[in-house]
C-alpha cells in the first residue's frame, strides 16, 4: 500500500513540471518549435527549483529547532546537523544548475555546428 501511494504521491507532483515543459510559450517574440533538449532543460529546472524549494524548507526547520532547543545540546547539535545539510544540498543544487546548463549550452552548440 505505501509503494502504491508513494507512486501516486511522486506521479502528482511530476505531472505539473512535465505539462508546463511540454507547453509552447507564445508571447514572446520567438515561438519556435522546442526541441527535445528545450524540454529537458525546462523539467530539469523545475525539479533543481523544487529541490531548492525543499533545501530552504529544511534549512528554516533547522533554523526553529535551533531557536527552540532551549539549551538541550543534543537538540542544538541535531539542528545544526540539519542546517549544515540543507545549506550542502543548496550548494549542490546550484552547482548542478549550472553544470546542467554548460552541458546543454554545449550539445546546442555542437548540434548546430558551432564551437564549444
Amino acid at each position: 500500500m505505501k509503494k502504491i501511494s508513494l507512486a501516486l504521491t511522486s506521479l502528482c507532483l511530476t505531472t505539473p513540471a512535465i505539462t508546463l515543459a511540454l507547453t509552447q510559450d507564445c508571447s514572446s517574440t520567438d515561438c519556435s518549435v522546442k526541441t527535445i533538449s528545450d524540454y529537458i532543460t525546462i523539467i530539469i529546472n523545475w525539479v533543481l527549483g523544487f529541490a531548492a524549494l525543499i533545501a530552504v524548507l529544511f534549512l528554516i526547520y533547522g533554523g526553529i529547532l535551533y531557536v527552540t532547543a532551549s539549551g538541550n545540546t543534543d537538540r542544538a547539535k541535531s539542528a545544526r546537523q540539519t542546517i549544515m545539510y540543507a545549506v550542502i544540498g543548496l550548494i549542490v543544487i546550484v552547482l548542478s544548475y549550472f553544470i546542467v546548463s554548460l552541458v546543454i549550452n554545449g550539445a546546442n552548440s555542437f548540434v548546430s555546428g558551432g564551437q564549444l
